[in-house]
């Protein structure tokens, strides 16, 4: 009987409150929506390339990667940020942002031949395709030769090229061990495979397996002896690195990359000046050779001289228009530039010749999410992670696309991916917290904000990641502490005011948050965000003049605007002027037909009148517009529900909750009608996506957890209840909730928890008959007696009572 009755779904079902608070007071209609700008905060990756190294482009002639100097982001400070500005509060001409991700691999070319269908004509053919920049078709000839002979050590080690080429490193390592193997020589095989290793991290393997022959050619020495320079310089051994690009240049004084090479171990010193002079030593050796103009340009492009570095990169792609990094460098530039068409084709002339190249998929990923599309960004940073599952830029970038997209357990993985590798990149810790934070993890959020506890942070960002972090875990000093940090340091930022007035409301600090959100507004007058919660904020506190007189002064800067007619009308409902509302929300929705806001109040003013059908009609109006409005949605359900059409608001549910599938009370109602028609399994899963969003939700949480149970499945149960538990430890329903599914785990714990709910509700059913069967069940019969006559008393219409006081007298023998 006891697993029956804590399963019960009528006694679950009882709403969760938390004892010790009031309850809150819904006084008004459908609001104005203020627009709130949740940050999304970003970074510059601290190591911005991939990890792709040199490799030939013909006889003699080497192509570089794009600059990996990833000191010139630690040396410099190049930031991702635009003028601090978080991405979602961005004007839309000042959303493109940079590219974290810098340009990577090396691409070569090859000879010529004819056709035919022999082993030898494919192989020609490839060749002829590698050498028009037709990397794809170059791969197809090159396994149709190798279907027809495996063990073409030639074809193997041009498809490694090929791989290279394309930026997929795992397949060139693959193919070049496999000619090395073949017997192809060994001096060929070594420098590609140096810079397979390269591209994949694997530094360490470079150092033990690709090593310079004294029998080689002094050419092929020096390109090992660079290759190897790289790895040391991967692996973070600057003064190793710098001597052996010293050494392949004495080797080769002719070998271009070799200065390169100094090039880059000036920079990582800090001295630019050398890094540049470096180039120009390589220029004038080979004034057309379009690896040094490019990372000519990377360094200026890195350095913010995006005039110059333009220029540097039209000199490379001049001399070869097919330079994937010079294309990739160019769009990454463009992108800084807030070019983005512009970036867009670069990033297609690279696709065109290698579809599945990395960084062309991470930079376009970066275009689609400064555009606000982040489906899209999401599906081309997968893609590059596809290709290359280490290339962090992508990793960091998919990380604050999942986290725009809400998803803030995939977010987090990805934060703490990055920072596993990068572990002392504030912003990213601080939006792995913030991620953390609103997955309802507040243990985990508590451990990774005591990772920067006596880091120095001074990015405006990474403050207002840790403002917000400590609002959602409840620490409004703490929060309101950060979003002064900001205001200090932007003091010109209207966006840091409106989160320090939102800090200082949470605080009941009302004075203060309505004196910043006014230095908002004066700050940024042609927007409305400031004004509004400005106005709802003076409502909310009954200062009704001040608020008028802040909606006039919206209304003189924005006359053609719905909202000041809107909050007009909120105050005069609540000064009970109903006709006076009425025309100001018809003013309103003729001022903007689209917007359902002054409707749906409409229609809410007309079901206060009784006029059920006329509110019908306004409801209706929206959703004839094409606009399928929440709001309009749940109007007209509560309206179908009032006026019993079960059917009719049923539909309304479902399509509220098929629009808005991340929208908590749709999906929390559906659930619970599914619940009644004995579907628990259709009930978690319409609620997944609002749960997944929404994770700290208590109306979720609950449905959820009773949804668990009566799918038999209690562990999950269990965990939606010690969330609920978290959230609200003064409710005797949520720790009731608590003890039935530890009870379904056969957990002793839940005594404990049916315990504390009868100490905070101590007439609670629920509780009181749980409890009584335990005591039953460990033989404590006196205990069980005196809960059931408890019971009796308190609700004598429970037969479960009168069941349990004749077990319990039965236990002490005391039947007559």
């Amino acid at each position: 009987m006891f697993l029956i009755i804590i399963n019960d779904l009528e006694m679950l079902s009882r709403p969760v409150r938390e004892v010790s608070h009031n309850d809150r007071k819904e006084s008004r209609q459908v609001e104005p929506r203020a627009r709130t700008r949740p940050m999304v905060v970003y970074s510059s990756p601290r190591r911005t390339t991939s990890r792709k190294c040199y490799y030939e482009n013909g006889p003699g002639v080497d192509k570089p990667c794009s600059m990996t100097l990833r000191y010139l982001h630690e040396r410099l400070g190049a930031t991702c940020a635009l003028n601090g500005s978080p991405m979602k509060s961005m004007k839309r001409k000042d959303r493109w942002i940079c590219a974290g991700a810098v340009t990577a691999a090396v691409f070569g070319l090859g000879g010529c031949d004819l056709r035919g269908d022999t082993e030898q004509a494919h192989l020609q053919r490839a060749k002829d395709f590698k050498t028009g920049g037709k990397l794809q078709s170059s791969v197809i000839e090159l396994k149709n030769a190798l279907q027809k002979n495996p063990d073409n050590a030639e074809a193997r080690w041009l498809l490694g090229e090929t791989y290279l080429d394309l930026g997929q490193a795992p397949e060139a390592e693959q193919e070049l061990v496999k000619a090395k193997e073949l017997g192809f020589g060994e001096e060929e095989v070594q420098v590609p495979l140096g810079k397979a290793l390269l591209a994949e991290g694997l530094y360490q393997r470079v150092l033990s397996e690709i090593e310079a022959n004294p029998a080689f050619s002094p050419a092929s020495q020096s390109k090992i002896i660079a290759v190897r320079g790289e790895a040391h310089l991967g692996l973070r051994q600057l003064d190793q690195a710098c001597a052996l690009f010293a050494q392949s240049i004495d080797v080769d004084h002719s070998y271009v990359p070799g200065y390169w090479g100094l090039s880059k171990c000036a920079g990582a010193k800090g001295n630019l000046p050398e890094a540049r002079a470096q180039l120009e030593k390589a220029l004038k050796l080979e004034e057309k050779n379009s690896g040094t103009w490019t990372m000519l340009g990377d360094i200026e492009r890195f350095t913010s001289h995006q005039p110059e570095a333009e220029a540097a990169y039209a000199n490379a792609l001049k001399y070869k228009p097919d330079d994937l990094d010079a294309l990739l460098g160019r769009a990454t530039s463009r992108i800084t530039a807030n070019k983005p068409e512009e970036a867009a084709k670069d990033i297609d002339a690279v696709l065109t010749i290698a579809k599945a190249h990395p960084v062309a998929n991470h930079l376009r990923g970066v275009i689609q999410y400064g555009k606000g599309n982040y489906a899209d960004a999401k599906t081309s940073f997968e893609q590059a992670l596809a290709v290359s599952p280490g290339y962090f830029p992508a990793v960091l970038w998919l990380g604050y696309t999942n986290y725009a997209l809400k998803n803030y357990a995939q977010a987090e993985s990805q934060f703490a991916q990055y920072v596993t590798e990068y572990p002392r990149v504030v912003q990213v810790q601080a939006l792995r917290a913030l991620s953390q934070a609103r997955m309802g993890g507040r243990k985990e959020a508590q451990q990774t904000l005591g990772l920067l506890r006596n880091a120095k942070i001074e990015d405006p960002q990474s403050l207002s990641a840790l403002g917000q972090t400590h609002m959602l875990l409840g620490e409004k000093d703490l929060a309101a502490r950060y979003f002064r940090e900001v205001v200090t340091k932007m003091p010109e930022r209207a966006e840091a005011r409106i989160e320090l007035a939102n800090a200082l409301l949470q605080k009941g600090e009302n004075e203060q948050a309505i004196e910043q959100l006014q230095k908002a507004i004066a700050l940024s007058p042609g927007e409305t965000q400031a004004d509004e919660q400005l106005i709802q904020t003076l409502i909310q506190t009954k200062q009704f003049d001040k608020a008028k007189a802040a909606i006039s002064a919206l209304q003189a800067r924005q006359p053609k605007s719905p909202a000041p007619h809107l909050y007009s009308g909120l105050i005069a409902i609540q000064q009970n002027k109903a006709d006076l509302a009425e025309a100001e929300f018809l003013k309103a929705w003729e001022l903007a037909p689209d917007d359902p806001r002054a409707a749906n109040n409409l229609a809410a003013l007309e079901v206060r009148k009784g006029r059920i059908e006329e509110a019908r009609n306004y409801y209706k109006k929206v959703l004839d517009r094409g606009k399928e409005d929440l709001s309009t949605l749940m109007g007209l359900y509560n309206l179908e529900l009032a006026a019993k059409r079960p059917d009719e608001a049923r539909k309304m549910l479902e399509r509220a909750a098929a629009k808005y599938p991340t929208a908590t009370q749709p999906a929390a109602l559906l659930a619970g009608s599914y619940l009644k028609a004995g579907q628990p399994s259709k009930a978690i899963e319409i609620t997944q996506a609002a749960a997944q969003a929404n994770p700290n939700d208590l109306q979720l949480l609950d449905v959820r957890g009773i949804a668990y149970l009566a799918n038999r499945d209690p562990a999950n149960a269990l965990e939606m209840y010690q969330r609920l538990v978290k959230l609200l430890p003064n409710s005797a329903e949520a720790n009731f909730k608590l003890g039935a599914a530890q009870a379904a785990l056969k957990d002793r714990a839940a005594s404990a928890s049916f315990a504390q709910a009868l100490k905070l509700e101590p007439s609670h059913l629920g509780a009181k008959l749980a409890l009584a069967q335990l005591d039953l069940l460990e033989g404590k019969n006196d205990e069980a007696l005196r809960l059931a006559r408890e019971l009796k008393k308190e609700h004598p219409e429970t037969v479960e009572a009168v069941l349990i006081e004749s077990q319990a007298l039965a236990g002490q023998k005391k039947l007559p």
